[in-house]
């Protein structure tokens, strides 16, 4: 199964999410992120183009997203914000 996560990577939440399903062997778990944080073995990570210093770049790179999400073919997107 594979599952998409699009959250701050910086996050302690996000973290303990992408810690969690990085440990079950039978999935395969990928990031979105706007800012590089701490990094799981085994996860692909996908960062954004940094067009501002907030949150609003979520919706500046929804293409780029999108894109990713179609080559991807994740099961689910889990999505903060």
């Amino acid at each position: 199964m594979k599952i998409a996560i699009l959250g701050d990577n910086k996050s302690t939440h996000v973290q303990k999410w992408i810690k969690a399903l990085s440990e079950k062997q039978d999935l395969e778990v990928f990031v979105f992120s706007n800012l590089k944080g701490l990094e799981f073995p085994g996860v692909k990570y996908f960062y954004f183009r940094q067009f501002t210093s907030s949150r609003l770049n979520y919706i500046l790179n929804i293409s780029f997203v999108k894109k990713k999400l179609k080559e991807i073919k994740p099961d689910l997107l889990h999505a903060h914000y």
